[in-house]
């Protein structure tokens, strides 16, 4: 055992727990904008955005933090923070991309 292995023990302890966000694109189905939002869990998250918006329905999830790479790719058809206006292509051209689930 060297000097430093408690100290070491100690600060292993502390790390902070890395977070695993997925992403997911919810369509507002008044407007037909989508948004684009990241969480840990998607469920809890979509809970309180719909409880403000009841038109929202999730459109894709995806398994890893690609929210900013979505909103890049793009962001010509951005219509606010974080919404966009996409078509049917749009979508699909998401999906395959970042391999969705939905």
């Amino acid at each position: 055992m060297d000097d430093f292995s408690f100290v070491r023990d100690v600060l292993g302890c502390c790390k902070r727990k890395e977070r695993k966000y997925k992403t997911f694109i919810m369509r507002d189905s008044s407007t037909n904008l989508y948004r684009v939002a990241k969480a840990e869990d998607i469920e809890k998250r979509f809970k309180v955005l719909y409880a403000s918006n009841p038109n929202l329905i999730i459109a894709i999830v995806v398994n890893d933090n690609v929210k900013s790479n979505i909103l890049k790719d793009f962001e010509s058809k951005a219509t606010g923070q974080d919404w966009l206006s996409l078509n049917d292509d749009d979508i699909q051209t998401i999906k395959i991309k970042y391999k969705a689930e939905l």
